[in-house]
């Protein structure tokens, strides 16, 4: 089996051997698949796959701030769809599709190391550093109880702030918007703080889309509404008409038959 020597790239150490290994383990299931050994090549494929989507991914993810999420989350769903290829009854085209997602993830993976804003490094802690411990420390208490928010707040400008006047090598706007790099900078300064193991960061409060919501309700049709009871007065006055005239036109035939009225006497 022959494996290809992989370029050494991206941000941290770690994530840069995982990406290497995962491209070793694809150009294993390359070689099975050029040697017509269709179920190795699946196995390896999927092997590769299911490593990087569990582990190389988060790395990445960490390691950027959350930037390379899209990315990442893109490699998921193929590995996904990688892990269903049949593997012990694989045949040549299962090879060979297998091979294309795992490629693919491979070209996400190496997008994402490229491309993220890798994770600023934390200054130097010397005596007067510990301003920025005390509002990193207040900054992680406020988004913990009370959550995420994209307004300015001054536990963050705080933060911001004391990041700065510590040197740190990435310096933050002082906007007090908890965004990716004053993510990854809080991150960073609670790695290095008194606090051992550190606390995670909360994710950036600009770093989820926003999808309109469905409608709560559907259209209605306004039906006007019936009187509850019917109005007779029309009717009772078309009937007194109506019994009016047919009196007068009896009286008349009275009269022209006999000459004067019912109770009338010439």
């Amino acid at each position: 089996m022959i494996i290809r020597s992989t370029k050494r790239i991206g941000l941290g150490s770690q994530a840069s051997d995982d990406y290497n290994a995962f491209a070793s383990t694809v150009s294993a299931g390359d070689q099975y698949l050029a040697d017509g050994e269709w179920a190795n090549a699946v196995g390896a494929y999927q092997a590769g796959g299911q490593s990087a989507a569990t582990t190389l991914g988060p790395e990445i993810d960490t390691e950027t701030g959350g930037a390379s999420q899209p990315l990442t989350q893109q490699a998921w769903q193929l590995n996904t769809t990688l892990q269903a290829v049949p593997n012990m009854t694989a045949v040549q085209s299962d090879a060979v599709n297998a091979q294309s997602l795992a490629q693919q993830m491979q070209k996400l993976y190496a997008q994402a190391l490229t491309s993220g804003n890798p994770v600023p490094a934390a200054p130097q802690q010397t005596p007067r550093d510990t301003a920025l411990d005390v509002a990193a420390g207040a900054l992680l208490q406020r988004l913990q109880t009370g959550g995420c928010t994209q307004n300015s707040f001054p536990e963050c400008s705080a933060f911001q702030a004391a990041w700065n006047a510590a040197g740190g090598q990435a310096p933050l706007t002082v906007d007090g918007e908890y965004g990716t790099l004053t993510a990854a900078s809080l991150q960073a300064a609670l790695n290095v703080g008194p606090n051992q193991p550190p606390q995670a960061a909360p994710a950036s409060c600009f770093g989820a889309s926003t999808t309109p919501l469905p409608p709560t309700s559907t259209p209605v049709t306004v039906v006007a509404s019936q009187p509850s009871s019917k109005n007779w007065t029309p009717w009772i006055i078309g009937g007194a008409v109506v019994a009016g005239g047919g009196i007068l036109y009896g009286l008349h035939r009275y009269k022209k038959k006999h000459g004067h009225l019912p109770g009338m006497h010439r």
